[in-house]
């Protein structure tokens, strides 16, 4: 069974992925970032165009393990 990642990302105001240290309150710690204001999750193999956003880390963690659990749950019902 192939392993499948979906990687959660910060997102600047603009849509850009925020890739910059920050504080624990989502404040950035440099200068040029302008700070997250929100996350993202997507996953496009397979033929699954699946992605959400979210202002909340939380909500897109949880939807993301819901969507790797419907890939498992369909690996293990495919006949080999």
């Amino acid at each position: 069974m192939a392993r499948i990642t979906i990687l959660v990302t910060g997102t600047h105001p603009d849509g850009s992925t925020c890739t910059h240290p920050v504080t624990s309150t989502g404040r950035p710690k440099r200068p040029d970032c302008t700070g997250r204001t929100g996350y993202r999750a997507h996953y496009t193999a397979d033929g699954c165009g699946w992605s959400t956003e979210n202002t909340q880390r939380v909500i897109v963690t949880d939807r993301r393990a819901r969507h790797l659990a419907d890939h498992t749950h369909q690996q293990q019902e495919a006949p080999r």
